[in-house]
């Protein structure tokens, strides 16, 4: 009973510690998919997401979701990166299994996401 308890609070413990930065992306939508929000979106198409942020050198605030997708056939790795500026945020940087894309590629990716 009281390993219960102890898991219990852990959990609550986590829970409650919540980044700021992750919960406005993970809460917001994007222009391109308003009737989602970007949490949907991941929890809809992406394996194992897990979320994180940070600051650059430079300042800049960032959001990162890897998870697994589907590409050509086969499961790999997929990291979103979304810069924060102000009160929105935008696309910056998609990598599959750590080779970096194209924004072409990102924005397909984005309404391959929206569409599930």
């Amino acid at each position: 009973m009281k390993n219960f308890l102890i898991s219990i609070l852990i959990i609550f413990l986590l829970q409650s510690c919540s980044d700021p930065k992750v919960e406005s992306v993970k809460g917001g939508s994007l222009n391109s998919c308003p009737e989602k929000t970007v949490g949907q979106m991941v929890t809809d198409f992406m394996s194992s997401p897990r979320w994180s942020s940070g600051e650059s050198a430079d300042g800049q605030e960032f959001v990162n979701i890897k998870g697994g997708i589907m590409y050509q056939e086969k499961e790999v790795t997929a990291l979103l990166q979304f810069l924060i500026n102000g009160d929105s945020f935008e696309l910056g940087a998609v990598e599959f299994n750590g080779v970096p894309q194209n924004r072409f590629m990102g924005v397909g990716l984005l309404n391959k996401m929206c569409e599930e």
